[in-house]
């Protein structure tokens, strides 16, 4: 009985590796899943009469190593912009000033773009508990990028331009939660916000 248990918690953690990344990426699935698990791991729970408290706790180490795979990718990221900025000041789009502004601005942002903290927890909170949560999440990134916006055009340098891709544009769109793209997509390319609007 525990090696079955054992097997099918081990199934669970693989099905939330997949598929997870992609339901929770998605924040109207998020909100209008019912149940305290999404739809798959609620099924495998019933199916099997699985205790609640190791699905719990196999949740929990999923979320967190999701949330070291998005530092690790924050690092990568974070030394690609610097490699793009570097070449920004060598050909004259930007000052060294202006890199430094910018690198600090971006390490300023980087923990409040962790959307694995931001979403901790979650799993115990009913469907509109979890709706007033992305509400506020959706308002606040809301604010934070016109407070980018105005802080880079006072700066007086197109970052989209230079990087290629808007690097303060927020959740969704190419890079998806606030990966490259921000949110708004390769230059020329729409952003999930303009395609779902």
């Amino acid at each position: 009985m525990k090696k079955r248990d054992t097997l099918i918690l081990g199934g669970i953690a693989a099905a939330i590796a997949l598929g997870g990344a992609v339901f929770f990426t998605n924040s109207k699935v998020l909100a209008q899943y019912r149940g305290k698990y999404p739809p798959i791991v609620q099924k495998l729970v019933d199916k099997f009469g699985l205790n609640t408290t190791e699905v719990d706790k196999v949740m929990e180490e999923v979320q967190a190593e999701r949330g070291t795979r998005m530092q690790e990718m924050q690092a990568t990221r974070h030394a690609e912009i610097e490699t793009k900025l570097t070449q920004a000041v060598q050909d004259g789009k930007l000052t060294e000033d202006q890199k430094t502004q910018i690198l600090t601005k971006i390490a300023e942002m980087e923990p409040v773009q962790n959307r694995a903290a931001e979403t901790e927890g979650w799993f115990n909170l009913s469907a509109e508990e979890r709706q007033a949560k992305m509400d506020e999440m959706r308002d606040a990134r809301e604010q934070r990028r016109a407070e980018l916006q105005a802080w880079e055009d006072s700066l007086g340098v197109d970052l989209d331009e230079i990087l290629g891709y808007d690097i303060f544009g927020g959740y969704g769109g190419h890079g998806g939660r606030g990966g490259f793209g921000g949110g708004q997509g390769f230059k020329g390319m729409p952003s999930q916000n303009t395609l779902s609007n």
